[in-house]
């Protein structure tokens, strides 16, 4: 997405396995969709879309990403998994 390669590639290969990730997770427990967790994937993926659509926001959203995963990643379980809805 930085301009290293076939951008709609590698755009397409992120979106593709993170909507996999996504499904798999859903599938395992239906009620992630409805957790922070669940809710912070499909927020990366719509990033990721925009990044795609937008060239002249691919750095910020880069990084809004990489902020974002790190966070949600080290989280603690109790915030990961709490039900928004």
């Amino acid at each position: 997405m930085l301009g290293a390669g076939n951008v709609v590639a590698g755009a397409c290969l992120t979106f593709a396995s993170g909507l996999a990730m996504l499904a798999l997770d859903t599938w395992v427990n239906a009620a992630h969709l409805r957790q922070v967790a669940g809710c912070g994937v499909l927020i990366k993926l719509v990033l990721l879309g925009l990044a795609s659509a937008q060239p002249t926001l691919v750095l910020p959203v880069f990084w809004l990403l990489i902020v974002l995963s790190a966070l949600l990643a080290h989280a603690p379980s109790h915030l990961r998994h709490r039900r928004l809805f």
